[in-house]
This record gives C-alpha cells, sequence and structure tokens, in this order.
C-alpha cells in the first residue's frame, strides 16, 4: 500500500511539472491570439503609450489588415533551468468582432527540454462567435527529490490539445464550452534502462480529459493593458483521469472529479496614466482532484508571492490589488498586495488567511497593442 501511495504521489508531482512547461507555451500563444477590443486595433499613443479606445477608429478589418508581432518571453524555473519562449502571431479582424489571431511558441532551456505549440483565435459573425484551438507537445529533463539529498533524473514528454468554441449573446457575456486532452509519459532517464526493449521499459503514463462550461462577461477596454471595465468567469469542469504503467499495459487507478473556478476583476483609471485593479478568485475542487488541479493560493488563482504548490486545498479565496503608472512611453511600474486562505473544508477556508506583496517593472514591447514585458518580485507573510 505504501509503494501504491508513493507512486500515484509520483504520477502527480510529475504531472505539475509537466504542466508548468505547457503554461509557459500556452502564455506565449494567448499573448499573440487573444489581442484587445476591436476599437482599440488602430491604438493612437497619447503620450503614455496606452491607447485611448475613446480615440480609435475600426476602419481596416479582414485578414489582410493584419499585423505580425513577435515576442520573446524569458524565464527562470528550478525544475528546467532558465530559458525563453519564442512567440510569433499574427493579429487579424473580421466586421464588427473582436481581433482574431494565428500563433506559434518555441520553448527551449538550459537543461535540453523543449516545446513546440501552436494554435489560432477566430472571432466572426459580428462579435457573435468565438473558436480556439492549441496543441503543444514537450519533451523535458529535471531531477526529481526522492529522499534526503537523493535525486531521481527524469525525462517526460507528451502531447496537450484543447478546444474552445464560445457564443456571445451580448456585446459583453458569452458561454462556451472547452475540451482539454492530454497525454504525457515519464520515464527515468538512464542510458542502461533505455537499451531495454519498450514494453519493458518502467515507465509512468499519465491521461487526462477535461470538459469545461465557461461564462464570461467582458467589458474591459484591452485586453493586455485594460484601464477600465470589469470581467468574470465562471468556470465547472468535470475531468476524468486514468493512471497506467509498461505502456498503458496495467492500469493503476481511474478517477472522476469536479472543479468549480469563479473570478472577478475591476480596472480603475486614474490621472497621470495611472489604474488601480483588483481580481478575486474563488476554487472549489473534490477531493479525488490530483493536487495538480486542486484549488490553493498561487496555484488556481495566480496570487504572486505564493509557490504554486504551498497551499493546497479542496477550497481557497483570493483578494489581489494593484496600482499601475508609466515612468514614460517604454517604462511602467506596479505595486501590489494581496492573499487569501485554502482549506480542505469549505467554512474554513478564510480561518488562516496569508498575505503577499511586491513591486514590479513593465517594459512596453509593443505601442500598438499595448504589450508588456513583465518582471515582479514579492514576498509573503512567511518570508
Amino acid at each position: 500500500m505504501k509503494c501504491a501511495k508513493r507512486l500515484f504521489s509520483l504520477c502527480h508531482s510529475l504531472h505539475q511539472q509537466y504542466l508548468y512547461l505547457i503554461y509557459w507555451m500556452g502564455f506565449a500563444f494567448l499573448c499573440l491570439s487573444h489581442p484587445m477590443p476591436a476599437q482599440a486595433q488602430q491604438a493612437i499613443n497619447n503620450g503614455t503609450g496606452i491607447a485611448n479606445p475613446k480615440t480609435l477608429v475600426d476602419s481596416e478589418v479582414g485578414f489582410k489588415f493584419g499585423s505580425v508581432i513577435v515576442a520573446p518571453i524569458p524565464f527562470s524555473s528550478p525544475l528546467i533551468g532558465s530559458g525563453v519562449t519564442l512567440g510569433a502571431g499574427y493579429l487579424f479582424s473580421f466586421p464588427d468582432s473582436k481581433p482574431s489571431g494565428i500563433g506559434i511558441a518555441k520553448l527551449q532551456s538550459s537543461n535540453g527540454s523543449t516545446g513546440l505549440g501552436g494554435g489560432a483565435s477566430i472571432n466572426f459573425g459580428k462579435g457573435t462567435w468565438s473558436l480556439s484551438a492549441f496543441a503543444a507537445q514537450a519533451d523535458v529533463f529535471y531531477d526529481l527529490p526522492v529522499f534526503g539529498d537523493l535525486d531521481l533524473p527524469l525525462n517526460q514528454d507528451g502531447e496537450l490539445a484543447s478546444f474552445t468554441v464560445r457564443r456571445a449573446v451580448s456585446e459583453n457575456l458569452s458561454f462556451g464550452v472547452q475540451l482539454s486532452y492530454l497525454d504525457t509519459e515519464v520515464r527515468i532517464d538512464s542510458d542502461f534502462l533505455s537499451l531495454l526493449p519498450p514494453a519493458l521499459q518502467p515507465d509512468l503514463d499519465i491521461t487526462l480529459g477535461k470538459l469545461n462550461f465557461l461564462i464570461e462577461y467582458d467589458s474591459r477596454d484591452n485586453t493586455f493593458y485594460p484601464t477600465q471595465g470589469y470581467r468574470a468567469d465562471l468556470d465547472l469542469s468535470y475531468n476524468r483521469e486514468i493512471d497506467s504503467v509498461f505502456g498503458d499495459k496495467f492500469e493503476l487507478a481511474t478517477k472522476s472529479y469536479l472543479k468549480l473556478l469563479a473570478s472577478g476583476s475591476i480596472y480603475h483609471e486614474l490621472p497621470n496614466a495611472s489604474v488601480i485593479a483588483a481580481r478575486g478568485v474563488f476554487c472549489a475542487a473534490e477531493e479525488d482532484a490530483p493536487f495538480f488541479d486542486t484549488c490553493g493560493l498561487g496555484l488556481a488563482d495566480g496570487v504572486r508571492g505564493f509557490p504554486a504548490l504551498s497551499y493546497l486545498g479542496n477550497f481557497s479565496a483570493s483578494l489581489q490589488a494593484e496600482f499601475r503608472g508609466r515612468f514614460n512611453e517604454r517604462l511602467g511600474y506596479v505595486a501590489f498586495i494581496g492573499g487569501g486562505g485554502t482549506n480542505d473544508e469549505f467554512g474554513d477556508v478564510l480561518s488562516n488567511i496569508s498575505v503577499a506583496g511586491g513591486v514590479g517593472l513593465r517594459v512596453r514591447l509593443y505601442k500598438k497593442f499595448a504589450l508588456d514585458y513583465a518582471v515582479d518580485y514579492a514576498l509573503n507573510d512567511e518570508g
């Protein structure tokens, strides 16, 4: 029994690390294929580098009037070392619809880990329909701590695919469905074991399918750098996970669970090109959810200052506020504070509040799309 529990724990840990790699690729794709609202397509510089939608016009639409964007995203990870995700995308708009985009992202890290992902987000039908698709594959090398100072060298590869369809029922309100599939295999990084026949190699196979029901209300004036408006999201998912070994020949477990994620954001413009923003998130997951897909500060909500796997539970609630300003057209700054609680019992989710805060620098990569590169430094109340 102890061996089985250890194997499941290892399985979930490996899965989480793989999802971290996919995150960087997904982030690059989202930046390239989910541009700001249609009224901000022709950004006019108002002296701060921020597009003012009141002075913009929407005169050029169609695929041929698109723009090419290249966005390097450096990163540093204790898992796979330092590296960069290079994204390239093409942004365009159809008549009376939000902008669409096609993007591709390539990841390379210092320890030899690689990843490649691509997809598209197409908005059409005078803003009524939105279709998104994303696919990625990755090959990751990392060391997993096992006992004390003993690390296990591992190699993990796999594929991820996701498809989303949304329908708007008004200018700001939309409903959608998302299907996602992840298939990944983990093996010990050993030259000797790699010589064995595939049926005898001690690998671990993880298959996860997700069905998400989505509701979104979005009145923001800009996707990348909103200065006013609201956004609210409700995400209810049904998930099914299958764990197996030796090339899917022996099944270890099959689990199903539900997860709810609700969030709301508000943005208010201040004088001197300043913005104050706040975001609240509530998460609830059933007990069968693996820890990489459960709730927690820093994991389900992205609150800065909390390690993703240090504050886990079946329920979590958080609030984060941020003040943004600009030094000039190229450089900006932020100051933020946030916190919340996590617990396995709903009634105790706020019984132990943790707080974090910090500052950050923003470097404007593209003035036309108000796209910033962000560097943040944060500390929580535990140091």
